[in-house]
């Protein structure tokens, strides 16, 4: 390790060339994939990661380009953590989840302190096998996230049942597909569920979308959405502005009311509720274009 380690840093002449070096050298060589196999027993991972696969996750990664600036007499340390997760627009945080766990490297320089550099940035995908390339990883969670929010209990414990005597029928055919029809059923049934929601009463996403085109009707006034802040945050934001007229802010506040009940209530916003903050809307766009 050491060995290449000095023989890429060879034309390099301060510490931050060094490490620059060793992190462009991992991204050009190495390659990402999450489902990389067990070491073998016994053997060192940095070293069977370097010189037998180049091929792993963010912990393999980080750490090799630790060991290598450490072999340069480098102080270097390896950390693990989160990334930033997904912005919820409704509360205005961002949701951490277990997927967004992340490992990357930071490196002491003398008078500035701990710099941290993150090697898995850039490093390409490993080839995909046939599975990945008819529907990611990514993309089956989220569609298992939607129709765990739509598909009653019921109606899961049938698809469990159902899935099982599929098993039993179907065994011996290639997996990928047993899944994919699984899965296209299930979002078909879905969207029957959603439809017949959408037939028998409001749509939760009606008020999120009144609130949108609130601050996109606000927005040459001042006022775009803020990424960080509530819908209530906002309001106070848009109230505190001498120059949007109060019936502008009357508007507004009956949209983020809706929204607020319409979120937190645990129920749909009625249908009188919702239309009031449509018609809030057309408002506030009226009175924003006088000017």
């Amino acid at each position: 390790m050491g060995a290449l380690a000095r023989r890429i840093t060879a034309d390099a002449d301060t510490q931050y060339d060094r490490v620059a070096a060793v992190q462009s050298w991992i991204r050009a060589n190495t390659r990402y994939d999450l489902d990389v196999p067990r070491d073998p027993v016994g053997v060192d991972a940095v070293d069977h990661f370097l010189f037998v696969t180049r091929t792993g996750f963010c912990e393999q990664i980080a750490t090799s380009l630790a060991v290598m600036l450490r072999t340069l007499g480098i102080q270097t340390r390896l950390v693990t953590g989160y990334g930033p997760g997904e912005r919820n627009p409704l509360t205005g945080y961002f949701e951490v989840r277990q997927s967004d766990a992340h490992a990357w490297v930071e490196v002491f320089y003398p008078g500035i302190g701990w710099v941290p550099y993150d090697p898995t940035f850039g490093v390409p995908e490993a080839a995909p096998h046939a599975s990945s390339r008819f529907i990611g990883g990514e993309v089956l969670a989220a569609v298992g996230r939607f129709l765990s929010s739509v598909i009653p209990d019921s109606v899961k414990q049938l698809v469990r049942d159902a899935g099982s005597g599929v098993g039993v029928v179907w065994d011996g055919v290639v997996h990928a597909w047993p899944v994919a029809l699984l899965l296209l059923a299930l979002l078909a049934l879905a969207v029957g569920i959603r439809r017949r929601r959408r037939s028998q009463g409001p749509r939760q996403p009606a008020a999120l979308g009144a609130y949108l085109e609130l601050t996109e009707a606000l927005a040459p006034r001042g006022h775009p959405m803020i990424e960080h802040a509530t819908p209530r945050e906002y309001l106070r934001g848009v109230s505190a502005d001498p120059a949007i007229e109060r019936a502008v802010v009357t508007q507004a506040e009956v949209v983020v009311a809706t929204l607020e009940r319409d979120r937190f209530s645990g129920r749909p916003a009625p249908d009188a509720d919702l239309d009031r903050a449509r018609e809030a809307v057309a408002t506030v766009r009226e009175l924003v274009s006088r000017r």
